[in-house]
């Protein structure tokens, strides 16, 4: 196998990372714009509220069916093969989403959509550190956290102008159009794992003997690891708390603010911009003590500032709050994301990032129900509240647990 050679200052003098960083970025606008034009049709079909959550559920479950499954393939199976094969299965399922907007045509459409993402997910994950280089791991996953912050709030009203203006198919056409693009860019990439040069010189000098094929691969690899195991336990709970108020943001601002559609629909240009702000934060210093810290830092801004907003009485004051929560937000994930690609051996890196998308998606959809209802007996504000409190208490548990036990930062595992 070559050489990796020393780091470069930049993480855009990588070739492969000029065509990683922009293409997924893309695909993920294509993916809000798809959902977002998907939930409109459906409402404005006269869809109940069960078939809007049966479709939510759709993009959600898959990733937790094929959590071992989709992590051994993405550390054990020629990358170049998944990322194009998943491409191409995106690609037409959002072609023949163009053709008819029926729910029996949906519902298993996004099904299988979204289950080949849940396998080019971990796999493209798993890819980054070998294309930037580990010195340079914290700012590739800085820089993907903040383009797909913009990204997504983009492809969500660009969803929404479309369906307003009247023909959904374009919708899945540009979608279409952006995993034909991932498509290129995952055949054009020189980085690659497990390819025939690899497979060749695992078999010329021998490897470990392969882990038996369980689901809970992943989890074992990240138990292993004194740091990123509280880290992870902590965070779940979080997850549960802070995701919760999800359903009550819109109350919150329309009924409780009083604010406009337009200004509603701000918020998330608004949250796009302060989680690029948190992402460049991320990427300014590196190490695994400065990234712990980044971690709880940037999450317990995002929590306090959850708290303070169930407080506003004003729309444009609510917003500045939500600017310095998107800031919190960008921080901790991208320091997040970092601390466990780096602690994370290259042979395990798919299963560890398939097992936490699956671990996070269960409990962002226990948030949904559990939020939704807590909206109807209490209110926005209380939710809010709660929320903010509930993730600053798991926080400084969490804080005080890990520095004692790992002060100072262990190697990994």
């Amino acid at each position: 196998m070559d050489a990796v050679p020393s780091a470069p200052p930049s993480i855009w003098a990588r070739r492969d990372m000029r065509i990683i960083l922009p293409a997924r970025a893309i695909s993920t606008a294509g993916s809000a714009m798809t959902t977002v034009a998907l939930l409109l049709h459906l409402h404005d079909s006269g869809a109940g509220g069960l078939a809007i959550a049966a479709m939510m559920a759709c993009t959600a479950v898959p990733t937790i069916c094929v959590i071992g499954l989709a992590g051994r393939v993405a550390d054990e199976r020629d990358s170049r093969n998944v990322l194009a094969l998943t491409a191409i299965v995106q690609t037409l399922c959002c072609v023949a989403l163009v053709g008819s907007q029926r729910l029996w045509v949906v519902y298993p459409l996004m099904i299988v959509m979204q289950t080949a993402g849940a396998f080019a997910g971990p796999t493209w994950s798993a890819l980054v550190p070998r294309a930037s280089g580990e010195g340079l791991i914290g700012k590739a996953v800085a820089w993907q956290q903040g383009l797909n912050s913009v990204a997504a709030p983009t492809g969500m009203a660009l969803g929404g102008f479309l369906v307003g203006l009247g023909d959904i198919g374009w919708v899945f056409v540009i979608d279409a159009a952006t995993f034909a693009a991932l498509l290129v860019a995952g055949l054009l990439l020189h980085t690659r794992r497990n390819g025939p040069a690899e497979r060749e010189h695992v078999a010329r000098h021998g490897a470990d003997a392969p882990r038996p094929p369980k689901w809970n691969v992943g989890l074992a690899v990240v138990r292993a690891d004194l740091v990123v195991w509280p880290l992870f336990v902590a965070l779940m709970p979080m997850v549960l708390l802070v995701e919760g108020i999800n359903p009550a943001e819109i109350f919150l601002a329309r009924d409780e603010l009083g604010a406009s559609p337009w200004q509603y629909g701000l918020t998330d240009v608004f949250a796009g911009a302060g989680a690029v702000i948190g992402s460049y934060l991320a990427a300014r210093r590196g190490g695994d003590r400065f990234w712990v810290r980044g971690t709880l830092a940037g999450f317990a801004i995002a929590c306090a500032s959850i708290l303070t907003n169930g407080f506003m009485q004003h729309f444009w004051t609510y917003v500045v709050v939500l600017v310095v929560l998107a800031i919190g937000s960008g921080l901790g994930n991208a320091c997040l994301g970092a601390v466990i690609m780096t602690r994370t051996a290259d042979a395990d890196r798919g299963k560890v990032q398939a097992t936490l998308n699956a671990v996070a998606k269960v409990f962002s959809l226990a948030a949904l129900a559990i939020g939704g209802g807590a909206v109807g007996l209490l209110g926005p504000r209380p939710v809010f509240v709660a929320g903010g409190i509930g993730g600053l208490a798991v926080l400084a548990l969490a804080a005080a647990v890990l520095f004692r036990r790992t002060d100072p930062i262990p190697a990994p595992a």
